[in-house]
C-alpha cells in the first residue's frame, strides 16, 4: 500500500501492537489496478515473492487518510530484512 506521506512515529509505535485480519486478494479486488495477481514471483524463480492482502479489519482514520488508494490492499514481500531464512529439509 502506497502512502502519501510518512507515518508519524507515535502512530508507528501504536501499530507495533496492532493486529489486522486480511485475506489474499481475488480477481474482483484487483480489477482496474496494476496488480497482476494475488501472489507472484518478483525475480522469476520464486525466491522473492510478492503478495497482496485485502485488509478486512477496520483501519484507523489517522492511518487510512495517509493511503494513496482507499482499496485496503496491503502489499507484502518475502524480500525483507525482517524475514528470517528458513532452512529446507535437505539443509538440516
Amino acid at each position: 500500500m502506497k502512502l502519501k506521506q510518512r507515518i508519524n512515529p507515535e502512530i508507528v509505535s501504536k501499530l507495533t501492537d496492532a493486529i489486522f485480519v486480511g485475506r489474499l486478494v481475488n480477481e474482483d479486488d484487483i480489477t482496474g489496478t496494476p496488480i497482476p495477481g494475488s501472489v507472484y514471483s518478483i525475480d522469476g524463480i520464486y525466491e522473492h515473492v510478492q503478495f497482496h492482502i485485502k485488509c478486512l479489519s477496520p483501519i484507523p482514520d489517522e492511518i487510512s487518510r495517509l493511503f494513496s488508494y482507499q482499496n485496503k490492499i496491503i502489499t507484502g514481500s518475502t524480500r525483507s530484512k525482517n524475514n528470517s531464512k528458513v532452512k529446507c529439509m535437505d539443509e538440516l
